[in-house]
């Protein structure tokens, strides 16, 4: 994440179960799951193959679907 960039604030949608991934994939390793309405941490705003870098409240950072996070 670029250092003069803050974090952005984004909350699922859409989406009663989603996976945060290793790597920017569909097939890519789940290392948990979110659900509707949880607030995330966006790294960056700029999706790289349509999924979002994020962090959750619990530590964990991946990668989820974009269009089941709208940015706040």
């Amino acid at each position: 994440m670029d250092e003069n960039k803050k974090p952005l604030t984004g909350v699922v949608v859409n989406c009663m179960n989603l996976n945060i991934r290793k790597d920017p994939t569909q097939t890519s390793r789940s290392l948990g799951i979110i659900g509707l309405d949880t607030v995330v941490t966006v790294c960056d705003d700029k999706s790289v193959s349509g999924f979002y870098k994020v962090k959750t409240g619990d530590g964990i950072s991946g990668y989820c679907m974009s269009e089941f996070i709208k940015l706040c």
